[in-house]
């Protein structure tokens, strides 16, 4: 109850009531996660955002209505947020480094916002199928969504389910190489290749799935 009412609190308060130092592009594991502009907008993991703050809480309006506050601390060019918690630090870039920090500038970048990725496999024994598709956008965002569907057979016949699913996080190419995250977690290296089909198009291979352009 108490966070709620500070946070509607802050939200209320006059578009004035700002800590500085929090404006900026804010990095985590040196990728862009957070842009906080002295005018009340900004973004977080690519998602547009209005903020408030106060001297010790920051509190963010998404654009489909959801709202969340956070104790904060600025020490230099560290921002630690304690949120339900849980303390997450994240490093202040500067201009230059912030436009050099962006994807897109090299050719897996390229590849990857090009097109959305699907996969599909299946099981010709039990029949079970599962599709996803991976979307990698601007900003070092990427999400997905997929689709299981299943069957099962009984005394009283066939029975047929599906379950759906959502991911994302944080995402960059290095070197040739692509790390991923699980929504803010660490970056990780997924093993990514690429590879051509009999048709000339790029295949992306991760583990022991296979990934192609999709709409």
């Amino acid at each position: 109850m108490l966070r709620s009412l500070l946070a509607a609190c802050l939200l209320a308060a006059p578009v004035a009531a700002k800590d500085p130092p929090l404006v900026g592009v804010w990095t985590l594991d040196g990728a862009p996660y957070a842009e906080l502009r002295a005018n009340g907008t900004g973004s977080v993991r690519d998602e547009p955002v209005q903020w408030k703050a106060d001297s010790k809480a920051l509190a963010l309006s998404y654009a489909n209505g959801a709202s969340e506050i956070m104790l904060y601390k600025v020490v230099g060019n560290k921002l630690t947020i304690v949120m339900n918690g849980q303390s997450q630090v994240l490093t202040k870039a500067s201009v230059k480094k912030a436009v050099k920090g962006k994807v897109g500038k090299d050719q897996l970048s390229a590849l990857l916002m090009s097109s959305p990725w699907c996969s599909f496999t299946y099981n010709q024994i039990s029949g079970a199928s599962h599709q996803e598709r991976v979307v990698f956008r601007p900003g070092g965002v990427w999400g997905s969504g997929s689709r299981g569907e299943s069957y099962s057979s009984g005394a009283y016949g066939s029975v047929a389910g599906q379950s759906d699913a959502e991911g994302g996080g944080r995402w960059q190419a290095s070197g040739g190489r692509l790390l991923m995250s699980q929504g803010g977690g660490a970056l990780e290296d997924t093993g990514l290749s690429v590879t051509r089909n009999s048709n000339g198009y790029p295949i992306l291979k991760t583990g022991k799935k296979e990934y192609s352009q999709c709409r």
